[in-house]
């Protein structure tokens, strides 16, 4: 007769020795004691391995819950685990942050309460996480949703709570969400003006398959190629003028204050404020085989089908390409009053507000080495290189200078990410360099960057970055206001009492 192993809940020497392995191979032992929960063997993995977000497997093939005990789960010492590592995630409103990835594992929020940087509710199984200005929206895995931060923002969903089911998307304007459902029906929330109330329109919500939005106005792009749209009126809400041409439409893009809706046969379709792009009666003629559209807060970019860019809107902030020459373009990138575009060789072309990226004459020599990336923030623009290297250009205290000090550590640059006045820049050696504002992140103290080590992507709020390391912790900085750092010290945790 086989002797009955012994269950790891009645080892009295009070220690778990397990292996954890991860599928490149590599793995490690862990011990930790046998009244612990999944959660805390996680921990200790996760720090040996030096990877964040880990899923563990039980030797029988089970996803192990981190709140199970381990004399619930079956474990015994000697037993050999898979690790898998999910991808984490970050989104911000205008001053707080989540962290999250799918699964188990808890959100972790930080900044002002206020904003969305503290909730009382647990939060687990999250599979996607949308911002309004001072909201947070979270569609959890049983597809319903939970919403936190300011009521007035769309941080207070009680009324609707009841429709939020089988939800597959969620959109946000200022201050307010659009839930889509599985079933194409969309709900709505927040405050009225920025298009929290579609009650006016909720009888032809139906097939609904994409959701835009300006700052203060919805659009809902149906399965037939249809639109329909609620909010301000001025400010997109209202496309009764232009309905009968909102047909085999394909996408949606849009300013602060306007849509463009991009049809079946490459033409486009405009409402709202015309001073942000609601109108291209100008330019209508030759808006025909556009196969992308590109928008500042001002004005909107057509990429045609042979490489040409026309542009309308606000004249000053890039609605008015027609004295810079434009072919073979690849992609458009935009400032909130400017646009750059890259052509084939990685050439860049460069219309808008002269002050705040409209004009990149005195750094074109330095662009001549090909351009592969190009991120913006409000008004001024950074290019990575083919070499690594990154140039910028546009207004001086929005990260449109760096010193030549800084100059020298910009090589090797993996990711550059914005807030509304600052880059960041990952460094092939995992470092963080930042610069531009400070008030909106662009400065990083010596004690900040002995912290922010071996990062793998940044994430920005309105005014602060927040970069994600290879342990699964995450660094934070910037202000919330003119007296408060944004820092980790802020952060607060639902969780099993671990981290993620």
């Amino acid at each position: 007769m086989s002797r009955k192993r012994k269950s790891s809940c009645v080892e009295s020497a009070g220690d778990l020795a397990v292996d954890v392995s991860l599928p490149s191979g590599r793995s490690c032992r862990v011990n930790v004691s046998a009244s612990s929960v999944v959660a805390d063997l996680r921990l200790v993995a996760e720090k040996a391995l030096n990877v964040g977000f880990l899923r563990l497997i039980s030797p029988d093939g089970r996803f192990l819950d981190p709140a199970l005990s381990l004399c619930q789960s079956g474990l015994q010492s000697g037993d050999t685990l898979t690790a898998v590592a999910q991808p984490a995630k970050i989104q911000a409103t205008c001053s707080a942050f989540a962290k999250w990835c799918s699964g188990p594992s808890p959100v972790t929020l930080w900044g002002d309460p206020d904003c969305g940087g503290e909730n009382n509710e647990e939060l687990v199984e999250v599979q996607e996480i949308q911002s309004a200005h001072e909201a947070f929206a979270a569609i959890l895995g049983d597809g319903t949703v939970k919403v936190w931060g300011n009521p007035d923002s769309g941080g207070d969903a009680e009324e609707v709570a009841g429709k939020l089911k089988n939800v597959q998307q969620i959109q946000s304007a200022h201050s307010a969400f659009a839930a889509l459902l599985a079933d194409g029906s969309v709900v709505t929330w927040g405050d009225s003006s920025f298009g929290g109330d579609s009650s006016r329109v909720q009888r032809r919500l139906k097939k609904v398959k994409h959701i835009q939005s300006t700052g203060w106005a919805f659009a809902a792009l149906l399965e037939d190629g249809s639109v329909v749209t609620w909010g301000d009126s001025k400010d997109g809400g209202d496309s009764s003028k232009v309905q009968r041409h909102l047909k085999n439409v394909r996408a949606i893009q849009s300013t602060d204050a306007a849509f463009a809706a991009l049809l079946a046969d490459g033409s486009v379709v405009t409402w709202g404020l015309e001073d942000y792009g609601g109108n291209s009666q100008k330019v209508q003629a030759q808006l025909r085989s556009v196969t992308a559209i590109q928008a500042t807060e001002w004005s909107f970019a057509a990429l045609r089908q042979d490489g040409q860019v026309v542009s309308w809107g606000h004249i000053t902030n890039g609605g008015d390409s027609s004295e810079v020459a434009l072919s073979e373009v690849q992609m458009i990138q935009a400032t909130a009053y400017a646009f750059a575009a890259i052509s084939t060789g990685g050439r860049v072309t460069t219309w808008g507000h002269p002050l705040y990226g409209g004009d990149s004459g005195a750094v074109q020599g330095q662009l001549s080495k090909g351009v592969v990336q190009i991120q913006a923030t409000e008004r001024a623009f950074c290019a990575i290189l083919e070499d690594g290297s990154v140039v910028t250009w546009g207004h001086k205290d929005y990260g449109g200078e760096v010193s030549a000090d800084l100059k020298k550590e910009l090589c090797h640059v993996h990711q550059v990410q914005s807030t509304k006045a600052a880059f960041a820049a990952i460094l092939a050696d995992g470092r963080v360099v930042a610069w531009g504002s400070s008030t909106y992140g662009g400065e990083i103290t010596k004690e900040q960057e002995k912290k922010i080590r071996n990062v793998q992507l940044i994430q920005s709020s309105h005014m602060a970055f927040a970069a994600l390391l290879s342990d699964g912790s995450v660094e934070s900085w910037g202000k919330i206001d003119d007296d408060d750092f944004l820092g980790q010290g802020s952060m607060s945790e639902y969780s099993d009492g671990s981290s993620l």
